[in-house]
């Protein structure tokens, strides 16, 4: 009994002793028990949205191959339709430069032959003027006759042809060629009608038909043979050409 006691006492000491501080927990009451602090805990993440951040990597490299795929399929379609315009360029190219090679032995024959066709045109120039100025040598311009505005001037006989040049202008008269069936025939007309009253009084004159390079050629020494002339000095024309004291003159 004196035990138990002991024991009871003992026990109401080491409770007395231990509620001495605030501060130390009471271990006989429930009501008072220490609360753990508050912590932020992650959410959850849902397996299916877990699956797609696991799988994003491959999808988007996915999606890369994919684009670049198609950009490869798009830059072989150009580059097979270059390649048909380059194949029909080069056959282009080939014909032109057959055409150009043809072109050129042709080129190179004709300049050779040009020398040739110079010389021989030159030679009917020549030969076309000189029959043109033997048949002029029949010929003789009148001057001065005034046209009758009734009819046309026109005459033809056994030695000659008469009729005028040209076509009619207003206010203008035209010149009248003659043409002789014989050389001996103009010249012995020409000399008779040189210093002749009628001609005089009428205000006409008779003159040699000359070709435009005959003309020409008179007209460029002209200057030379009248100054010749002015000094006294003997001038006259053969043909084109002009004569100061028996020299033939050449242009300034």
């Amino acid at each position: 009994m004196s035990r138990e006691k002991s024991k009871s006492q003992t026990a109401s000491k080491l409770t007395a002793t231990e509620t001495d501080h605030d501060y130390q927990m009471d271990i006989t009451s429930t009501s008072h028990k220490r609360k753990s602090p508050n912590t932020p805990t992650k959410i959850p993440t849902p397996p299916n949205k877990m699956m797609a951040q696991v799988n994003d990597p491959n999808g988007a490299l996915f999606d890369a191959i994919q684009n670049l795929t198609g950009k490869i399929e798009v830059l072989s379609a150009q580059l097979t339709a270059t390649s048909d315009v380059i194949e029909k360029l080069s056959s282009r190219t080939d014909k032109n430069e057959a055409d150009i090679m043809d072109c050129n032995s042709k080129i190179d024959k004709l300049t050779k032959s040009v020398p040739t066709l110079a010389i021989e045109n030159e030679a009917l120039k020549d030969r076309v003027l000189e029959l043109e100025r033997y048949k002029r040598r029949w010929n003789l311009k009148l001057r001065g006759l005034k046209e009758n505005t009734m009819k046309t001037f026109g005459a033809k006989s056994s030695w000659i042809t008469v009729h005028r040049l040209g076509r009619r202008e207003e206010g203008k008269h035209r010149q009248v060629i003659i043409q002789f069936t014989a050389r001996v025939q103009r010249d012995g007309f020409w000399k008779a009608t040189k210093n002749n009253k009628i001609c005089k009084d009428l205000g006409i004159h008779f003159k040699e038909d000359f070709c435009q390079q005959d003309r020409d050629a008179r007209a460029t020494v002209w200057p030379k043979m009248e100054r010749a002339r002015a000094n006294g000095r003997n001038v006259y024309y053969r043909g084109p050409t002009g004569y100061i004291d028996g020299v033939r003159v050449t242009p300034d």
